[in-house]
């Protein structure tokens, strides 16, 4: 014979609410400082990381101007050579560019 066993619900006063709620609240206001010194411990690791990738972005950006000033530097010595030694050709390139880009110009307007 089946029979269904039936236990009797819990029940809830409002004593025991009120008293679990001020479990947590005590709980919660326990935790608080321990929260507070994690998120002061991620606060500070967050600010040590960006200045640190600050100052490797500054450390590149400072590295890159560098490296493209000597570029321009040989650029403009080889330009100062071609010129020198191709003068004719030099005005012929630089009358074509500027053709070019007259033309250009005039097209979008």
């Amino acid at each position: 014979m089946n029979t269904i066993e039936s236990t009797p619900a819990s029940t809830s006063t409002p004593g025991s609410l009120r008293q679990v709620a001020s479990e947590l609240q005590d709980n919660a206001r326990d935790a608080i400082p321990g929260v507070r010194r994690q998120v002061d411990a991620a606060a500070d690791a967050t600010r040590d990381a960006a200045s640190s990738l600050i100052d490797n972005l500054r450390s590149a950006a400072k590295d890159a101007a560098g490296v493209l000033r000597r570029d321009a530097h040989h650029s403009k010595d080889a330009a100062e050579r071609y010129i020198g030694s191709n003068p004719w050709r030099a005005a012929a390139i630089i009358g074509t560019v500027g053709l070019l880009l007259g033309a250009v110009l005039t097209r979008r307007r």
